[in-house]
C-alpha cells in the first residue's frame, strides 16, 4: 500500500486549513495510507488550542517563529513517512478523489518526480501557474516590472525569453508545477534539500522544480486531478514587506539560475522603473494640492530602499 505525506503549513488561517484537514479524509480512498503533517508558523489565532481539536487526524508541529514555507515544510518533511510527500497550501481543498491520479502517474512513472493538479481558484479560472514554465529575467523585467502586458504592448506567449503557461487542457510535461499543491517522491525531495529557505516569499517552488529537473527527473501536470484554491479569499492585501521580500525572492532565483549579471539587471530595472513610478505620485499629488497616496509612497520607497541599499526585508 502506498503511503502519501501532506505536508500543510499553517498561519492563522482557521476557517481554511480545518475544511483542508477534512477534505483529505474525505477524498482519499482506502488503498491509499495518509499522514497529515501540519507546521504551525507561530499562529496567533488559537492554533495551539483549534487545530489539536478541529484536527485531530493531524499531527501538528508548532513553531515559536514564523519559519516561512520553504523552513516549514522542510521540518515537516524531516518528520514524514511517505514514500511521497504532498506540499499542500492551507486555504485549498480536494474536491474528490481526482487528486489520486497524481499518485497514479508517480507509480507508473518512475522517472517523473513531480506531479502537479489542475488548481481552480474561487472564481472558477484555472490558477496558471498550475502549469508553468520557468521564469526568465528578461519576460520578468518586459511584463512585470514594466508593466508592459497591461497595457497591451507586449502579449506573453509573443516572447522568446518569456516565463509563461503551458495549456491545462491535457496531461503534459511541464518545467514547473505551483508549490499550492504538488506530489513529490521522497527521494526527489531529500535529493534536492526541499524547499531552499533562501526564499523570502515566492519562488521557492520553481527552484525545487529546476533542481528536480537537474536531476534527470520529469515534471507532469495531470489534467484529471483537480483542487480548490481560495488564496483570492485567504487574506488582506500584501502588505509593503511581504511585497518586497517576493522581489528579493525574484532577484534571489536569477542570482541561483542565470547569474549575478542577470540580478543586478533585474534590480537595476526594479530601481529605475519604481523611481519613475514614484515622480509620477509626487507629480500627481503637487497637482491634487493633497496626498491620498500614503500606501503608494510607502510601497515605493521601500522598493527603493531594498534597490540601493541590499538589505533583506
Amino acid at each position: 500500500m502506498v503511503k502519501v505525506s501532506f505536508l500543510i503549513v499553517n498561519w492563522n488561517v482557521r476557517e481554511f486549513i480545518v475544511p483542508c484537514v477534512k477534505s483529505i479524509t474525505v477524498n482519499t480512498p482506502p488503498e491509499i495510507a495518509i499522514e497529515v503533517i501540519i507546521v504551525d508558523n507561530a499562529s496567533t489565532d488559537g492554533a495551539r488550542e483549534y487545530l489539536p481539536l478541529e484536527c485531530p487526524q493531524a499531527k501538528v508541529i508548532f513553531s515559536e517563529e514564523n519559519l516561512g514555507y520553504g523552513r516549514a515544510n522542510n521540518l515537516a518533511f524531516e518528520n514524514s513517512i511517505g514514500e511521497y510527500v504532498f506540499v499542500l497550501n492551507p486555504d485549498t481543498e480536494l474536491v474528490d478523489s481526482s487528486w489520486t491520479k497524481l499518485v497514479e502517474v508517480l507509480d507508473a512513472e518512475p522517472k517523473t518526480g513531480i506531479a502537479g493538479p489542475k488548481i481552480i481558484l474561487g472564481d472558477g479560472s484555472v490558477q496558471k501557474s498550475s502549469a508553468r514554465r520557468e521564469d526568465r529575467m528578461g519576460h520578468c523585467v518586459l511584463y512585470e516590472v514594466m508593466g508592459l502586458g497591461k497595457l497591451g504592448l507586449v502579449q506573453r506567449n509573443n516572447l522568446q525569453m518569456q516565463s509563461t503557461y503551458y495549456p491545462t487542457d491535457s496531461d503534459l510535461y511541464v518545467e514547473g508545477v505551483s508549490g499550492a499543491a504538488m506530489l513529490v517522491r521522497k527521494e526527489v525531495y531529500a535529493s534536492v534539500g526541499g524547499f531552499d529557505p533562501e526564499f523570502l516569499h515566492g519562488g521557492e517552488d520553481t527552484y525545487l522544480c529546476k533542481r528536480c529537473l537537474e536531476l534527470g527527473y520529469r515534471i507532469k501536470f495531470v489534467a484529471g486531478a483537480q483542487l480548490n484554491h481560495y488564496h483570492n479569499r485567504s487574506g488582506a492585501k500584501a502588505s509593503v514587506k511581504t511585497f518586497v521580500k517576493s522581489l528579493d525572492s525574484r532577484y534571489t532565483f536569477f542570482r541561483k539560475v542565470e547569474g549575478s549579471f542577470s540580478a543586478f539587471v533585474y534590480r537595476l530595472s526594479v530601481l529605475v522603473f519604481y523611481c519613475f513610478r514614484l515622480l509620477i505620485v509626487a507629480i500627481a499629488s503637487t497637482l491634487k494640492r493633497k496626498s491620498d497616496s500614503s500606501e503608494r509612497w510607502d510601497m515605493y520607497r521601500a522598493v527603493l530602499v531594498w534597490c540601493l541599499t541590499k538589505k533583506r526585508p
